[in-house]
């Protein structure tokens, strides 16, 4: 019998990116701004090669550089993305009790979904315990115009965002079921917006089947989207009336929770 030979599983990693996050992380750790020299002697770089990356970091706004004292300090990008992280992390911690019991009613793969400029991520979800069932990826990317959360985000976009979005973004099918003309997918937006919910009927991918509903926070600005997936045929065995009704309805406890308060005439859309 051969002998099992032991490998080491290594993750595959960009060394330049790997460089520039050491040197921040190396920035961070100071309470003072720091200058070129002393910052390559202490990542052990060449000072070309830590030049390069500090004129790329600052070029992003994730450093800042003071050119009378020619330091370096951490940038405003920084903040930014320190703030969208407690938001993401609040906003997880609040609304995952409502993923729990739309997972226990509905028995599918119920994920939370953001609006990431021009596309759509998953930030949580909780997969369902059926044999065949549709598995997302926490950190992946949706297309906004074929997909149940990403027409959610769409439907609230105004005239010249849509316009924008249109005009930059071709709608290319990934099914024979994919909304190719920007004229349908408008009409399709207008009636999200009336019905409170969306669909994607197997328009990412053929035997699949997506329903999201809004999340809306003090302000009434949607702020995040509750979606189903699953296969298609299961999915569209139930009775999706009554189904969308209730995701609306827990939507609306969601939306409440984030201090957003309808008018008794309005509902969650």
């Amino acid at each position: 019998m051969a002998q099992a030979s032991k490998t080491v599983k290594r993750v595959a990693t960009v060394r330049s990116l790997d460089k520039a996050l050491f040197i921040l992380d190396l920035i961070g750790t100071k309470n003072t701004s720091i200058d070129l020299a002393s910052l390559a002697r202490e990542a052990r770089m060449p000072k070309t090669t830590t030049l390069r990356i500090l004129n790329t970091l600052v070029r992003r706004n994730f450093l800042s550089y003071d050119p009378a004292t020619k330091t370096y300090s951490l940038g405003i990008s920084l903040i930014y993305l320190g703030k969208k992280a407690e938001e993401q992390f609040n906003l997880t911690r609040i609304l995952r009790p409502f993923l729990a019991e739309i997972s226990n009613e509905v028995q599918e793969t119920v994920s939370l979904v953001l609006l990431d400029y021009d596309t759509a991520v998953y930030i949580d979800q909780i997969i369902s315990k059926n044999l065949i069932r549709a598995v997302p990826s926490i950190g992946s990317h949706l297309q906004l115009y074929c997909t149940a959360s990403g027409k959610m985000f769409l439907s609230e976009f105004d005239e010249e965002e849509l316009e924008d979005y249109l005009q930059t973004h071709p709608l290319h099918p990934l099914t024979p079921k994919t909304i190719t003309d920007p004229l349908q997918l408008r009409k399709e937006l207008q009636q999200i917006k009336q019905q409170g919910y969306s669909i994607d009927n197997e328009e990412t991918e053929l035997g699949g089947f997506c329903i999201a509903v809004p999340v809306r926070n003090q302000t009434g600005r949607l702020t995040a989207v509750f979606s189903i997936t699953g296969p298609a045929e299961r999915i569209r065995s139930k009775n999706l009336e009554l189904l969308t009704s209730y995701l609306k309805s827990i939507s609306q406890k969601a939306s409440e929770s984030l201090g957003y308060k309808a008018s008794p005439s309005q509902s969650i859309q």
